[in-house]
């Protein structure tokens, strides 16, 4: 039997934090799309019953949900899940899997929607322990771009680090790239369509205090000539609780 939506619960979602550092580049509303399924599946306790994984919802509601704009879009989104893969790496074991998310995606003409995930994910939303970060999707449905979204996740995941005052941490461009869908070549369109935009949206529309620090050094074999930005510092707080320096 499906799960059917219900209004009145938590704007609260728990996502593994092996998920929130995956590489994986979705539209917006198929980011939001996982994590309203994620967040319906926990509020239903489901796994504990041993209930079906498919989920249901009205389409009118879930258009309030995401902020979609019609039902044209929302069903062209919905067509789109299983197409949507995830792509997991271990380093130090050299190897990388790729995962559909989701195994069903359907819009009915009648006005609902079928949603289930792939029970490979499943783990990335259930018995999570200490390893998990909880991201509010009344803030994020607030975002117009998907960078933001992944960029406000790993700045949400920082918090829960459970070293004191440890709020920043460094990825390679590359890396960081590959977490949150973006392909640009040049450091400046990294920097003014991917993060620009997503300290404006994060910082307006939430309660995390989001900056960032570009870390320039000389490339592999490179003694010589201009450093380039190699690394980027993302910074992360609750606002209140830090201030930024004014220049």
């Amino acid at each position: 039997m499906a799960i059917e939506y219900y209004k009145g619960y938590t704007n609260i979602v728990q996502i593994h934090n092996n998920l929130i550092e995956a590489h994986y580049k979705f539209s917006r509303e198929q980011q939001l799309i996982m994590l309203q399924v994620a967040k319906t599946l926990q509020e239903n306790d489901i796994y504990n019953k041993n209930e079906d994984t498919l989920v249901t919802y009205q389409a009118n509601e879930l258009l309030e949900l995401l902020n979609i704009g019609d039902k044209r879009t929302l069903r062209g989104v919905v067509k789109s899940l299983q197409r949507c893969i995830m792509s997991f790496e271990n380093f130090d074991e050299s190897w990388e899997a790729d995962v559909n998310v989701f195994s069903r995606g359907r819009y009915f003409a009648g006005g609902h929607v079928e949603i289930k995930i792939d029970e490979l994910m499943l783990p990335f939303f259930k018995k999570l322990n200490d390893h998990y970060t909880k991201l509010n999707l009344k803030e994020i449905v607030s975002f117009k771009s998907q960078y933001s979204i992944r960029i406000y996740e790993l700045a949400r995941q920082l918090q829960f680090i459970k070293e004191p005052y440890k709020k920043e941490k460094i990825y390679t461009i590359d890396e960081f790239q590959k977490m949150v869908g973006s392909e640009y070549k040049q450091w400046i369109h990294i920097r003014d369509k991917v993060l620009e935009v997503a300290k404006q949206e994060i910082n307006d529309n939430t309660r995390v205090y989001f900056d960032y620090e570009p870390i320039e050094s000389y490339k592999k074999g490179q003694t010589r000539g201009r450093k380039g930005v190699n690394e980027v510092k993302i910074i992360m707080n609750i606002k209140g609780h830090y201030q930024p320096k004014l220049l």
